[in-house]
Order: C-alpha cells, then structure tokens, then sequence
C-alpha cells in the first residue's frame, strides 16, 4: 500500500506487534465498515508501519472493533486489541508531532516555567485589583492593553503550535504514506468538514461500556459546540467594545452575555458528563489503559467555563471583590489551558483526525 516510512524507529517491537495485530484484522475483516480505519485497512493486502500510523490516527476510539473481535486477548493467541494498539500509537504520534518535550527535561521544565511563573506574577501584580472600589469594570483587574497583548500572544502560540503538528504530520506521516503525493488537500473538503461539524462518527458506539450509547456524542456535542459559542462570545465582546465604542461589562440581555452563558453552560455540562464517562470507562473497559493526562483539557475546559459563569453570576448578586477573584481565577485557568492545551491528545487530535479524515474521504469518494 506504500512505501515504509517509520518515525519510531526506536520502539520496533511496538510496531511490529502493532502491524501484526493489523495485518490479522485485514485477513479477516470482520470489523468491515464500523469506522473510517477499517475501509483503509482493508484497501490493501500489506500492511506497513506507515499505514498503522495513519489507522491509528484516524481511529475514533469507539472500541467497538473490540467487542465484536474473536481474537481478543484471554480468548484467542493473536491477543487483538486495536482500542489499545491505536491509543498508544497516538500518544506516540502526538509526542513526536510536538519534539517530545515530555521526553526531555529540559523542555519540560522551560513549559513548566512558561506555565507557572507567568501565573504567579499575574497573581503578585493583580491581586490587590481585587478591592478596587466603585462599579465593576473588568479592567481594573488588569488593564486593558496588557490583557490584549498576553492574549494575543497565547492566540499566536497555540495556533501557531497546532499548525506546526500538522505539518509534521503531513510530512512525517501522508507524504511518506502516500510516497510525496499529497493526495489529501491542505484544507479540508466540504464533506469532511460537515460530517466533523455533524459529529458523524460518534453514533451509537461502545463508550464508556460494553453496549452501545450516544453518550460520548452528547458530551461531545456540548463541548465542540459549547467551546465555539464561548468563542462566539468573545468576538462579540470585541466588536462591541473595541469596533463600535461599547464599553464592558455588557448587560444580562446583551449577545456577547446570552452567547457567554449558553457556552459556558454547554461546556460545564458537557465536561462534567465527559468527566463521569471517563471514568465509568476507565472502571469497566480494562482492555483500556486510561491516564490521569487524559482527563487533563477536559478538567480545564470545567474550571474555565465554571468560574466564567461565576463571574457574571457574582456580578449579580455578590460584591466585586467576588468578581474579581472568580475573574482572575478564570484569567490563570485560560492562561493554564492554551499552554498546556498543544501538548494534550484532545486538542492535537482536532488537527491530526481532521487531516486523516480529509485523506479518507479524498480516498472514499461515493
């Protein structure tokens, strides 16, 4: 199917039992049409490295392929277990696509320094806004231009971050996939973009236990949504303020406030129903190794919709030293959230599956 193209030269066990895990499902094919990566892997008869990457990468963790194999371990000698095969080759992909800073110290410790000291003198330098007398204006906690510019910069990092992993995946995994034929489009297509829009692939799958559900959908839903309707919000408040000479804080009734309140509460929803789905699945799916990180964005995504919606809720019925200490909590859990969120598999994923997606469709035009 191509050329080999293997960015994980040093884990050759690892590969090799992941392709021969593949190499058996696409002699059986029993798993035909559950999900995108079965279509691919049964495209071809060889199985290589390139095309474990890719599978894994366009998996979309339903695990149902696990509940249906013959071949799982305890039942069968090939020991099957693609949930958990494509789970690792992620978290090895999503490393890789970002330098693999958690494998060297020296990175971990400049984020880590990138993480806490800007927070810590934020605190230092505003806390004592939190008593400024007089009505609430949120830029007595911290000014104005400040705000903007650290935002802006937090905005250029992560954009810039995720257009980084793209690229490298393009380069790293389709190019050498697809032999230097860029096959899949720079942009996505029409039909990629609505089936990610329409959440096409999360029906009626076997999460977080063993019968099928749309709870992962809903939750999914929720956040997806609930995220760009809080970034809806924050494009109003700019126009309103910065484009048409309307000051914050905005009042209940306004746009920029209804857009506000109905993503924070999607997303508060959302997280908390992620949250109790995750570990549900963690207590009854053991085929799955779940980690403390991947619970990590979902867990910011939380405090950052909670304490927004405390903002506005103090605005109303507390004092503005409440304001403002909910304000710059939600301040640190933003600040928080961009820099750690390149290096998390919830948000790395939104580039590399929408890239494999966008080759899958490119491949399986109706």
């Amino acid at each position: 199917m191509s050329g080999e193209f293997n960015i994980f030269s040093d884990k050759d066990k690892f590969m090799e039992d992941a392709v021969r895990q593949f190499t058996i499902c696409n002699s059986c094919r029993y798993c035909e049409g559950y999900c995108p990566v079965w279509p691919e892997v049964h495209s071809g008869n060889i199985v290589t490295r390139n095309d474990v990457l890719y599978y894994s990468n366009l998996c979309y963790d339903h695990r149902d392929c696990y509940y249906a194999c013959p071949y799982v371990p305890g039942t069968h000698e090939f020991n099957i277990n693609i949930p958990e095969v494509t789970r690792k080759i992620r978290r090895e992909t999503y490393e890789e696509l970002t330098y693999n800073v958690s494998g060297s110290p020296l990175k971990k410790t400049a984020i880590s320094l990138a993480l806490v000291v800007p927070v810590i003198l934020g605190w230092f330098f505003a806390f004592n806004n939190i008593y400024s007398p007089g009505p609430v204006s949120f830029y007595k906690l911290v000014p104005k231009y400040p705000l903007i510019a650290v935002s802006s910069l937090l905005s250029v990092y992560l954009v810039s971050m995720l257009a980084v992993a793209g690229i490298r995946y393009r380069k790293l995994i389709l190019n050498g996939l697809d032999n230097g034929n860029a096959t899949a489009a720079v942009l996505p297509g029409v039909t990629t973009l609505l089936g990610v829009l329409a959440h096409k692939w999360f029906r009626n799958i076997h999460y977080p236990g063993g019968k099928e559900s749309n709870i992962r959908l809903g939750f999914h839903l929720m956040i997806f949504y609930g995220f760009l309707m809080a970034l809806l919000s924050t494009t109003l408040g700019f126009i309103y303020e910065d484009l048409l000479g309307i000051p914050s804080p905005f009042p209940f009734y306004s746009p920029v406030v209804i857009a506000g309140i109905t993503g924070g509460s999607m997303l508060t929803v959302g997280s908390l129903l992620g949250l109790a789905a995750r570990l549900s699945s963690r207590r009854t799916q053991g085929f799955m190794t779940v980690e403390s990180f991947d619970f990590l964005l979902i867990l910011e995504f939380l405090v950052v919709a909670l304490t927004g919606l405390l903002t506005l809720l103090f605005r109303y019925t507390a004092g503005t030293e409440y304001v403002y200490l909910a304000l710059l909590i939600h301040y640190s859990a933003i600040y928080t959230m961009y820099i750690t969120a390149p290096f998390s598999t919830n948000i790395l994923h939104v580039v590399v599956r929408l890239m494999s997606l966008n080759r899958f469709d490119n491949h399986n035009i109706p």
